[in-house]
């Protein structure tokens, strides 16, 4: 069956989700959009959407025509494939490793990016508290799959701050006037804490941090938070 109408439910709920932080944490559904994200991820997909050019490849989908695909589409130029997912489910922060803590973040784009960079090398947990929703479409597209590809934990900093002096991680306050990052010793269980775009981290977060730690920036006033995010991700993996 085609499916021509913006009114058929199963576009509607799509839409709604694209468009709506409360349906996607009333349902635990999120959206997805492009051919390379959809394929692959193919374990989290509830209802697969495509146009007619996809229909052989992917038998079992709702064909779509292109006029409601340009209307679901977040994208100029739209690849003709959709799909509503799953949200994968939140485990336990782990008792050891290399950790990203991403403090109210607010910016969808920088978000996605810091955790596909976290995917890539290998950290334990990207930990929010207080942060955008992960589940942003923007996010997603940011991320580029590794919303499935690392692992995201979701909770406040009470709880972040008690487990980790449970298990002796050594947190890390990214700040200015600290220890040079380049000089840090990354060895072991670590986190390292990562501020608003606007703001940095709070005193009281700087405060609870066992180290201070910096990255010298020359005459610049401040790096874009993926950015510093990615430096720190680098310098731990060198231990």
């Amino acid at each position: 069956m085609l499916i021509t109408s913006k009114d058929n439910k199963y576009i509607k709920l799509y839409r709604t989700l694209s468009s709506s932080k409360k349906a996607r944490l009333e349902q635990s559904l999120f959206t997805l959009e492009g051919e390379r994200i959809v394929r692959d991820n193919p374990d989290s997909i509830k209802y697969l959407f495509v146009t007619e050019k996809y229909c052989e490849k992917y038998p079992d989908a709702f064909i779509i025509s292109s006029e409601i695909a340009k209307a679901i589409a977040l994208t100029e130029t739209p690849q003709g494939i959709f799909a509503i997912c799953n949200k994968p489910l939140q485990g336990e922060i782990p008792d050891s490793g290399k950790f990203l803590v991403l403090c109210n973040l607010q910016d969808p784009g920088n978000l996605g990016t810091i955790l596909r960079t976290a995917a890539s090398f290998n950290i334990s947990a990207v930990i929010c508290a207080n942060c955008c929703d992960i589940y942003n479409p923007k996010t997603i597209r940011a991320a580029m799959g590794a919303v499935f590809a690392v692992q995201i934990i979701q909770t406040d900093l009470d709880v972040i701050f008690e487990h980790f002096k449970g298990y002796n991680i050594i947190s890390n306050a990214a700040v200015l006037n600290g220890e040079n990052v380049l000089n840090t010793d990354f060895k072991g269980n670590q986190a390292i804490f990562i501020g608003n775009e606007g703001n940095g981290l709070t005193e009281d977060i700087i405060e609870r941090c066992d180290r201070k730690v910096t990255i010298n920036i020359g005459g610049m006033e401040s790096l874009n938070a993926a950015t510093a995010a990615a430096i720190f991700i680098w310098e731990m993996n060198k231990f």
